[in-house]
């Protein structure tokens, strides 16, 4: 990052040794982590890496930066990559590292003593991967063409298969079989068992579309897939709603059953709906021509068709699902367990899930589709209503995905720490996600990251505690975006808190790139809340930073905002300073610059005279004034205690601006009036000339300020 920084201000960069080191190290924990890489982590590697190899070639490198360009390090560091895999948004970044590590492997090679050293099967096939992943499969099948026959023939139908996924994930299906025919011509006959072998794979990736393609390829000599692939790609297809296709696809398999093909039959029924009759008599059917059909079935033959008729939202064909299992005499694992739960989870019964809680080893829950389940019923479970007497049964789930090494879907994360937020539960938070908030994507930490902000917004919760979670989604989310941060910090002006907000923005100041970085309309929302809150400390400190940032231009929003600012903290020549440089400005005025012109005004020692001058000048072009302009002018006369003015000027409102005072107009002008003899005048005028609005203003109510003198609580606040 320091790097990175260094570039863009054109500075002094750090030693290569030093970054040499971090490379290294960043490599070496992220195999140990497994933590996907984000964008801004490939960028720093990619940049260090260009870094290293423009500025310290590696025949005259020595020390740390040597071991950093040498052979081993470099396909150790494709090996990583290739392993840990990245979010989305960065995949272009890590398909240009993956290039650029794959460039210099190359030249250590041809630098070697040995001659024509090729680069090593786990390097290359990491790389085949990785562009295969990111973008680039038409390169990546070059790379396998290459390389075959002298290197990567040893790692069998991988590489390719790699090369057909990249295909389907580009929309590229139509170029499979091409790919296929260049696997024969290198040597590669697609039998029914390797065939089986690809189908078998690309159906653990959930990839259908190749899948399909694949499946559907003539094998030599007219053979035709085994059973195990057409029972795999019935599998797939159903799980994917291609009922049709799952049908067509039983029509090929063989008329000896087996448990893979009875297992396919079954599903199928189960994504028709069909009752659990109709799969007894499949069952006979089987059985009675190969009797190894009903002695080989276990409860995960019907676990499946519970799943799926949980899936389709049909619980009374679970329930008879599971009843085929009790006659069958097939005793129920952990997962049927689960099923059962998710199943009274999705009819609302949560009290009868947790009623099997019992019964559930979760010791014994380990594959995927448990810990997708566990995820969900943990969801539940941190429902509100339940939370309270169920959070013993919360912690044994957590426990159990946290035992396993199992993956905390965003959304259980986030309803976790939601749970825990509401039981001040911090320390725990911190704990849970100190250790995996690494392994998520940037759409996903938004997800985890609403909790906290949820908590932030719950205005019955007091600023010192929100100020606490505050601190740690600080800690935990330091990519939060600036929008939120800026909401974030307006709950802090709202609840009276300007230092703590200044604090919020001052976090968003020390961000380094945009998306985080405050933005002008920050800048300005920030200056409007330190207004309300006469914050002459906060106003520095933010002014100092905007005086700073060169990524941000003085708009007038901003110039509005510094107006208000300095007005509200005492220095009205130095707002008044400010409307002239928005007077000078390309952007010019706005509406809300001329009322708070007039706030201003209030304050500033020739306020009269500099409000009177505005208004005719406004008459003069014909600029139209509404009634927030004209009570700003009101407010101004009442501000150098002109009551007589202010009493005319509201009296003359009707005839020269088409409408009357309402009760603003009259809580301004008794409001912005500063001495208690002149507001006692104001007082006695209004009861006799606007009776009316007088006693709709006592009845807003009224507090005194820290002089003493009694104000009407009347929303005289002013966006910027």
């Amino acid at each position: 990052m320091e790097l990175v920084n260094a570039l863009e201000r054109q500075s002094q960069p750090p030693p290569p040794f030093i970054l040499a080191k971090a490379f290294m190290s960043f490599i070496r924990d992220r195999m140990e982590s497994m933590a996907v890489l984000t964008q801004n982590q490939a960028r720093f590697l990619l940049q260090t890496l260009q870094h290293l190899v423009a500025g310290y070639p590696y025949k005259d490198a020595r020390g740390s930066v040597r071991v950093a360009l040498g052979l081993e390090n470099l396909e150790t560091t494709m090996f990583a990559l290739f392993q840990v895999g990245c979010e989305p948004d960065a995949a272009e970044v890590l398909n240009k590292l993956a290039k650029t590590i794959y460039e210099q492997i190359c030249h250590r090679n041809e630098q070697a003593k040995k001659p024509h050293q090729n680069p090593s099967s786990q390097a290359l096939s990491s790389y085949v991967s990785i562009l295969a992943s990111t973008g680039s499969p038409l390169e990546a099948l070059n790379v396998v063409e290459t390389y075959w026959e002298n290197v990567l023939h040893s790692e069998g139908i991988v590489p390719w298969l790699d090369v057909i996924s990249g295909l389907a994930k580009e929309n590229m299906e139509s170029d499979i079989p091409v790919v296929i025919g260049k696997m024969g011509r290198c040597g590669i006959v697609l039998d029914p068992d390797s065939h089986e072998e690809m189908v078998t794979m690309l159906a653990a990736e959930n990839n259908v579309g190749a899948l399909r393609i694949l499946y559907e390829v003539d094998l030599p000599d007219g053979l035709q897939p085994t059973a195990a692939s057409t029972a795999v790609a019935i599998s797939t297809a159903i799980r994917n709603s291609m009922v049709e296709w799952a049908s067509q696809l039983s029509e090929s398999l063989p008329d000896y059953p087996t448990p893979a093909s009875r297992d396919a039959i079954f599903l199928l029924s189960a994504a028709r709906a069909e009752p659990a009759t109709n799969i007894e008599k499949h069952l006979e059917v089987m059985t009675g021509i190969n009797p190894d059909i009903r002695h080989s079935m276990t409860i995960t033959s019907i676990n499946q068709l519970i799943e799926h008729a949980i899936s389709i939202q049909r619980q009374d064909l679970a329930q008879e699902y599971l009843a085929l299992a009790q006659k069958w005499g097939l005793q129920p694992d952990a997962h049927t367990y689960m099923l059962q739960m998710d199943s009274k989870i999705q009819q609302g019964d949560l009290d009868g899930a947790l009623e099997l809680v019992e019964n559930l080893n979760l010791e014994t829950l380990t594959d995927r589709a448990d810990v997708m389940m566990l995820n969900r019923i943990l969801r539940q479970l941190c429902n509100p209503r339940y939370t309270n007497t169920e959070y013993d049964t919360i912690l044994s789930f957590v426990d159990r995905l946290l035992n396993t090494r199992s993956r905390f879907e965003a959304e259980t994360l986030g309803a976790l720490c939601k749970v825990l937020l509401y039981r001040h539960e911090l320390e725990n938070i911190s704990n849970l996600l100190r250790p995996i908030i690494d392994q998520y994507n940037s759409e996903e930490l938004s997800k985890i990251s609403e909790s906290f902000v949820d908590y932030i917004n719950d205005q019955n919760e007091s600023t010192e505690s929100i100020w606490e979670v505050y601190e740690l989604l600080n800690m935990a989310f330091p990519r939060t975006a600036v929008h939120t941060r800026t909401d974030i910090m307006n709950q802090f002006f709202n609840r009276g808190r300007s230092d703590l907000a200044c604090l919020v923005f001052g976090h968003m100041r020390q961000k380094e790139r945009g998306g985080k970085r405050p933005t002008a309309h920050t800048y300005a929302m920030c200056l409007q809340g330190i207004s309300r809150a006469a914050d002459a400390s906060g106003l520095h400190l933010v002014h100092n930073m905007l005086k700073l940032d060169l990524e941000v231009g003085l708009t007038t929003k901003i110039y509005n905002g510094l107006m208000l600012a300095y007005a509200a903290c005492g220095m009205p020549d130095e707002a008044m300073g400010f409307f002239r440089d928005i007077l000078h400005s390309e952007e010019g005025p706005s509406g809300q610059t001329l009322v708070i012109f007039f706030r201003v005004c209030e304050t500033y020692h020739n306020g009269v005279q500099e409000a009177s001058k505005m208004l005719a000048k406004l008459r003069s072009m014909d600029v139209r004034i509404d009634e927030r302009i004209y009570n700003a002018y009101i407010g101004a006369l009442a501000g150098h205690c002109e009551v007589e003015k202010a009493t005319e000027a509201i009296q003359a409102m009707e005839s020269k601006l088409g409408f009357g005072p309402s009760t603003l107009t009259i809580g301004t002008l008794y409001n912005a009036t500063p001495f208690q003899y002149w507001k006692e005048q104001v007082e006695e005028w209004a009861q006799t000339q606007y009776p009316d609005l007088w006693a709709d203003l006592e009845q807003l109510g009224c507090e005194e300020d820290e002089e003493g003198l009694k104000k009407f609580n009347i929303n005289r606040n002013i966006d910027v």
